[in-house]
């Protein structure tokens, strides 16, 4: 059973950190199109946003209809990156156990 599930606990923590790693991106480009740093005719840019956009926002719409934006900050993405660090850090508790043949604690 370890066998199978070590592997896929490793991917899945590398898909988990790649993820963390877009939102980064994906934060740093917003703030460089709002603060007028990065121009929207720059097309490689432009390109690199909608990627990133096109992978994140599909969670974080549904977050943002349940957390609230108050004075027009959206909070939904620090909640999504906070849920993608906990996932992580359960995978990596699941990955330990298995390392060290123990019984699982959160």
């Amino acid at each position: 059973m370890n066998i199978i599930l070590y592997p896929l606990l490793k991917a899945l923590l590398f898909i988990l950190s790649g993820y963390k790693i877009l939102l980064l991106a994906y934060a740093l480009f917003s703030w460089l199109y709002l603060f007028g740093i990065i121009k929207p005719d720059s097309n490689f840019f432009t390109t690199i946003y909608q990627l990133l956009t096109s992978i994140i926002e599909p969670l974080l719409t549904p977050l943002r209809k349940f957390i609230p934006s108050p004075g027009g900050i959206d909070l939904s993405f620090i909640v999504l990156f906070i849920i993608t660090q906990m996932a992580s850090e359960i995978v990596q508790r699941f990955l330990i156990s298995i390392s060290h043949h123990s019984d699982f604690i959160i």
